[in-house]
């Protein structure tokens, strides 16, 4: 809700890379992250992804990351 998510599964989208999606639900009222979600990333960030044991947070270093991975040149 109210992130950045959106445009790292358009990414994933375009690169056609299979993906699953957690949601994870912040506190309506402190807008804090939920203890799940602070077990995969400790400060409770999101965007956050997975990728054979990597943690990426950040939606411009997760961006980085799958162009530079999965890209094969499809951006340049």
């Amino acid at each position: 809700n109210k992130s950045r998510s959106k445009r790292i599964i358009w990414l994933l989208e375009e690169l056609e890379v299979n993906y699953e999606i957690v949601a994870y639900q912040r506190n309506k009222d402190t807008f804090l992250a939920p203890d799940e979600l602070k077990q995969v990333h400790q400060l409770g960030k999101s965007p956050v992804i997975e990728d054979d044991g990597l943690i990426v947070t950040e939606s411009g270093a997760i961006t980085d990351y799958l162009i530079t991975k999965y890209g094969n040149g499809k951006f340049a």
